[in-house]
């Protein structure tokens, strides 16, 4: 599917350099890599982070489109799989689909995580009740 051109994914950002590292940073997820395709300085792009509200906001609208491409990346590897070859001595002896079910966990924690998130109980004893102490401490009373 192609992509959208950069004035429509960032109509506010009109300067054609700033365009070009939020474009690149869409396409590959890594703004190191996105500031050489673009042909700049990264520390531009921190800069821009510091003085222009716009790009900013752009900024995280190109993080949130990353994320959105991480995650059905994500998806994909944890439901289709990913094709491993496997070799015996330089040669190709059979290729298998591993499907990921690390990533498949991170999925469910995230869409649903009323029900698979982390659990932690805190019980006594031998599984019984907790037993908890107060202690205050205060000023001795002055005597009369």
């Amino acid at each position: 599917m192609a992509q959208p051109a950069a004035t429509a994914l960032f109509p506010k950002i009109t300067y054609p350099q700033k365009r070009a590292l939020l474009a690149a940073y869409v396409s590959c997820g890594r703004i190191s890599h996105a500031a050489q395709a673009a042909q700049i300085d990264l520390r531009l792009h921190y800069y821009w982070k510091k003085v222009d509200p716009d790009y900013v906001e752009a900024w995280q609208e190109a993080q949130q489109m990353v994320g959105e491409l991480l995650e059905e990346e994500a998806i994909r590897r944890a439901r289709d799989g990913v094709v491993r070859q496997k070799f015996y001595k330089d040669t190709l002896i059979a290729e298998e689909v591993e499907h990921s079910d690390t990533l498949l966990i991170f999925l469910l924690k995230g869409a649903m995580p009323a029900k698979y998130r982390e659990r932690y109980e805190h019980t006594g004893q031998d599984g019984g009740p907790m037993v908890l102490k107060v202690v205050y401490e205060r000023e001795p009373e002055p005597h009369a």
